[in-house]
C-alpha cells in the first residue's frame, strides 16, 4: 500500500507541472515586461472584514504584491517586503497586497497576527484565484508594478527587497 501511495505522489509530481497546474516556487528575481501595457482591472474584492469592496484606486504608481499564507517563499519574503513597502508608501507609491488563500480572511488574519506583518498595507482577498488567474499568475509570490492603471513590469518569485535593485 505504501508503495502505491509513493508511486502516485511521484506520478502526480511529474504530471502536474506538465499540465500547467500548481505553482513554481523557484526564486526568479528578475523583472520582466512580457505583459507590459496590459490594463490592470481589479474589479470588486473581498476585504479582510468579509465585505465586498469596490475596485481599489491604483494611484499613479502602484505596487501589487500577490502572495499566500501557504507559500513558503512568500512567508520568507513577507517581512522584508513589508519593510520595503512602508518606505514606498512614504514616497507616495500605493502598495496593495492580494492574498490568494482559499480559506479567505480567517486564514489570512490569523497568519498576519502570528507573523505581525502587513499592518499598514491594504490586503485584498482572492480566495477563488479569479484575479490572479486573469493576471496570468503561475508563480508565487509575484509583484506587479502598475503605472496609471497599466502593468509596467512584474517580478516573478521571491524578491530581494533589501538590495540595491529594489530601489
Amino acid at each position: 500500500m505504501q508503495r502505491v501511495f509513493v508511486g502516485l505522489v511521484v506520478l502526480s509530481l511529474a504530471i502536474i507541472p506538465q499540465a500547467g497546474w500548481g505553482y513554481n516556487f523557484e526564486q526568479v528575481e528578475s523583472w520582466n515586461a512580457k505583459r507590459a501595457g496590459t490594463p490592470i482591472d481589479l474589479g470588486q474584492f473581498q476585504a479582510l472584514n468579509g465585505r465586498r469592496e469596490p475596485e481599489p484606486s491604483l494611484g499613479s504608481l502602484t505596487v501589487l504584491h500577490i502572495w499566500a499564507t501557504w507559500c513558503v517563499p512568500c512567508v520568507v519574503e513577507l517581512p522584508h517586503f513589508d519593510a520595503y513597502a512602508e518606505g514606498l508608501s512614504d514616497r507616495g507609491v500605493k502598495v496593495l497586497t492580494l492574498a490568494v488563500d482559499k480559506g479567505g480572511g480567517d486564514d489570512v488574519e490569523s497568519f498576519l497576527k502570528k507573523h505581525r506583518v502587513l499592518t499598514k498595507i491594504p490586503i485584498l482577498l482572492d480566495p477563488t484565484y479569479r484575479v490572479a488567474d486573469a493576471f496570468g499568475i503561475r508563480t508565487l509570490p509575484t509583484t506587479i508594478l502598475v503605472k496609471n492603471g497599466v502593468e509596467v513590469r512584474r517580478l516573478i518569485g521571491r524578491g530581494d527587497w533589501e538590495g540595491d535593485e529594489a530601489e
